[in-house]
């Protein structure tokens, strides 16, 4: 390599790195109008399809009514502004940064015209795009897995004043890591060792949807996890409207119709689960469909349908795709805590959470997925909730 190739790589690297230090301000800048609690139940107890994965609580700082704040609307550099200044309240009576959360993309989710999929959402601005276009640009230079074709379908969820759940997320069509990166609520809140900080913890065994175990003598892949929130210790489950509380998913083989079901059961029953083997690298299980499991490859396709995703039997992945697994990892954790560090991880395949104990809610985090056209057919979870006595099985203790 020329010394000539070698300084612009060096210098494309340092620019990315700078861009990491803007990300606080055009953060707030060109997002946060959009940020908001969503509440679709009992004082914000169920958040969408996402149940209690975000815990907002009570006392949460509220975006006031365009009436409580004397019909001025905020002007984002007068927020921008109070932010530098770290000043909480606004001269309009707004909170400087109110919390809530916002999922913003480069091109639309759920596009219901598969011919579409690349259009940009419709509420995109020019600002919130320069922003995720240059953010697109300094992963691609920072990490040697995020590419320019694979990251067309980049993603962003900014969240502030939440707790988080122990969960995994669900895989939509990317065997892309997650980037994660949170910094202060004021912008010379400098959070110091001992005092209230930010964590989210990782759980590194077992690996969701890219491995099988034991489970009570039963051979199964992790599919998903959500641990219990606050006020829902129970697991429940019904027939039509599908798990609450909390519940650890998995798929296993049926005997009887020779085919593929679901496995429900409490949360607790993770620690019953037992290494046995790993799914090849650059593979994992994206759902399950007529008794067969969706699978996805590491070679990037954009999928505008769960029709074209490959289908293969249980035992055959089982038998053909697998090594054994030697369970070093079922003790080990990892942390993520260091202020404007950028962090990579599979929320997909691994649980993760918000320590509660050590950190402070107010905190600003922006997560970074890739979702390569979410299906707009019958998601692969869905289909959990509509099984019959033979494509699922639950189990309440």
């Amino acid at each position: 390599m020329s010394s000539k190739k070698a300084n612009e790589i060096a210098g494309d690297k340092i620019a990315a790195l700078e861009f990491l230090g803007t990300i606080p301000k055009r953060v707030i800048e060109s997002f946060w109008s959009q940020i908001e609690i969503k509440q679709t139940g009992n004082c914000n107890e169920d958040y969408g399809e996402h149940f209690c994965i975000l815990s907002f609580p009570s006392d949460s700082v509220k975006k006031r009514s365009l009436k409580e704040a004397n019909n001025v609307r905020t002007n984002r550099k007068d927020r921008v502004k109070s932010w530098i200044a770290n000043i909480e309240t606004l001269s309009n009576n707004q909170p400087t940064l109110h919390d809530g959360s916002g999922t913003f993309g480069l091109v639309t989710d759920k596009c219901n015209f598969v011919q579409k999929w690349k259009d940009p959402p419709k509420t995109m601005t020019v600002m919130q795009k320069n922003f995720l276009d240059d953010l697109r640009a300094a992963l691609i230079t920072l990490r040697w897995e995020v590419g320019k074709k694979n990251s067309e379908c980049l993603r962003i969820n900014v969240v502030k004043g939440a707790f988080t759940v122990p969960h995994t997320d669900t895989l939509r069509c990317t065997l892309l890591s997650n980037y994660f990166i949170f910094f202060p609520p004021l912008q010379n809140l400098k959070w110091e060792r001992n005092e209230l900080e930010f964590s989210i913890k990782l759980q590194l065994w077992p690996t969701f949807k890219t491995s099988f175990v034991l489970f009570r003598g039963q051979v199964c892949i992790p599919f998903q996890f959500k641990g219990c929130p606050p006020k829902h210790t129970e697991f429940q489950y019904h027939s039509v409207l599908g798990e609450k509380g909390g519940f650890l998913k998995l798929i296993k083989f049926c005997e009887t119709t020779k085919k593929a079901k679901w496995l429900v059961t409490p949360p607790a029953c993770l620690h019953e689960l037992l290494p046995l083997r790993k799914m090849k690298k650059g593979i994992a299980v994206a759902g399950l469909g007529d008794g067969e499991l969706y699978l996805l490859r590491g070679k990037y396709k954009v999928f505008t349908s769960w029709k074209e995703v490959e289908k293969i039997g249980f035992n055959d992945l089982l038998n053909n795709c697998t090594v054994k697994d030697n369970g070093k990892k079922r003790t080990q954790f990892r942390t993520m805590d260091k202020s404007g560090h950028l962090y990579r991880f599979k929320g997909w395949e691994l649980i993760h959470w918000v320590e509660h104990t050590i950190s402070d809610p107010r905190a600003i985090r922006l997560h970074v997925f890739f979702r390569n056209v979410r299906p707009v057919g019958v998601c692969a979870q869905a289909s959990v909730k509509r099984g019959s006595s033979t494509s699922i099985e639950v189990i309440q203790k």
